[in-house]
C-alpha cells in the first residue's frame, strides 16, 4: 500500500496493539512495575488510549497504590464511554487479572 494513510494507520495500530499485548503479558508475569512503565510510556504517546488507560489502572491497583488507581480508572471510565465491549484486559490475546 505504499506510504499512504492508510499504512501509515496500520503501523501504529499494530503498535498499539504490541503495547496492549506487552502491558498485559507483564501483567499476567505479576511483573507490575514494569507493566505500570509500559502504560504510562504509550500513553505519554497516545493520552487517552483507553487500552493502556486499563491496563495502568490494573498494575497500580494490584501494587496497591489505589488512590492513583482510582484516579486512572475515572479516566478509563470516560475514555471507553459508548463503548460496546467491556475490558477485562489491555489485549484480547490476555484473560487479564
Amino acid at each position: 500500500m505504499g506510504t499512504g494513510i492508510l499504512s501509515r494507520l496500520g503501523w501504529m495500530c499494530l503498535f498499539v496493539v504490541c503495547i496492549g499485548v506487552l502491558g498485559a503479558t507483564l501483567l499476567m508475569e505479576g511483573r507490575l512495575a514494569g507493566a505500570e512503565a509500559v502504560y504510562r510510556k504509550d500513553l505519554a504517546r497516545l493520552p487517552g488510549n483507553g487500552w493502556s488507560l486499563y491496563g495502568l489502572g490494573r498494575a497500580l491497583r494490584l501494587q496497591g497504590k489505589d488512590d492513583e488507581a482510582a484516579q486512572v480508572e475515572a479516566q478509563f471510565a470516560r475514555a471507553w464511554e459508548g463503548a460496546d465491549t467491556p475490558l477485562r484486559s489491555s489485549c484480547f490475546c490476555q484473560p487479564g487479572v
